[in-house]
């Protein structure tokens, strides 16, 4: 159910003031990042994320937003120069939110990722892997 889902990103959101700290107007959410699981593992994923970024700083963004739902998109994100601000572990708030953490594959937690958009800091980290 998408209310859930929109429910779960305000509380995740809930209490950050990072786009007052840092005093920007312009935030490119990226909101979803899916990969068919047939192309798994080709670097598709990053890719994403990297024309997404570029996109973000050629139109103007300041920061870019993910709230990322698996481990392996936090990982992605990460690699590529976003910080997590936020989590949330869905096990805390399943019984008040109607969720039934049994279907939910892997990790239960969810992460606010922010990441500083500039033509410098817009490529991924070569280091992270």
């Amino acid at each position: 159910d998408m209310c859930v889902v929109y429910r779960v990103m305000a509380m995740l959101s809930a209490g950050t003031r990072v786009f007052q700290e840092l005093k920007v107007h312009r935030v490119l959410d990226l909101f979803t990042l899916c990969v068919h699981q047939d192309y798994d593992g080709r670097g598709l994923g990053s890719k994403l994320i990297e024309k997404s970024v570029e996109a973000g700083v050629e139109e103007g963004y300041q920061v870019a937003s993910v709230h990322a739902t698996n481990s392996i998109t936090a990982k992605i994100c990460t690699r590529h120069g976003f910080r997590i601000v936020s989590s949330l572990d869905l096990t805390t708030v399943a019984d008040q939110m109607g969720i039934d953490t049994d279907l939910i594959p892997g990790d239960t937690e969810v992460k606010m990722l922010i990441k500083e958009l500039d033509s410098e800091n817009s490529k991924p980290d070569p280091q992270s892997s």
